[in-house]
């Protein structure tokens, strides 16, 4: 991507992703600037240490290097999802957005894995780095979800219970992650 379109990783994609999101508070910046670092979170191990310098800078910037908010991340989720219903100011083409979300048989979608049917429907990812847990899950059809982010390499099991209450508050059904205690894309 940076040899065809002359920009480095970052800055492309804040162009092309972030800002039109509306992820106003996310980077792909590795090592995130002297500012930037001031402000995000350490990470912690599972043996209640701080990570080694607060966190770890990762070479595969598309798959670790994404540094956001929770805010940031469910705008993320509620564009993709007006892509998907087809209302105005979606993230991508209306089109694409339901090829993503289309089954793939023995696995999710593309990006995202696939739950449920109708209003059930959802879209969710999780991930994790050293010190670092996220989940985020969006209903498809009715633009409801959440977003849960955590500073601990223990972060799952407080997810779990989190999804569960959410679950239960909101009569939603079952969005918690599922396998390891969650589950995982």
């Amino acid at each position: 991507m940076e040899d065809v379109s002359k920009e480095d990783f970052s800055g492309l994609l804040s162009n092309l992703v972030l800002q039109p999101a509306g992820m106003i508070n996310s980077t792909f910046e590795n090592p995130l600037s002297k500012k930037l670092e001031a402000q995000a979170s350490k990470g912690y191990l599972k043996n209640g240490e701080m990570v080694e310098g607060g966190y770890l800078v990762h070479p595969e910037l598309a798959a670790a290097g994404l540094w956001a908010t929770p805010s940031d991340l469910a705008r993320f989720m509620i564009r993709f999802g007006k892509s998907y219903r087809g209302e105005k100011g979606g993230l991508v083409k209306h089109e694409t957005a339901k090829k993503m979300l289309t089954k793939i048989p023995g696995t999710g979608g593309m990006g995202f894995g696939l739950r449920g049917e109708g209003d059930t429907f959802r879209f969710q990812h999780s991930g994790r780095n050293k010190g670092f847990t996220c989940y985020a899950v969006s209903f498809a059809n009715t633009g409801r979800g959440v977003v849960i982010m955590t500073n601990s390499d223990e972060g799952f099991p407080f997810m779990q219970e989190m999804s569960k209450t959410i679950s239960r508050e909101f009569n939603w059904p079952d969005i918690c992650l599922g396998g390891l205690s969650v589950s995982l894309l």
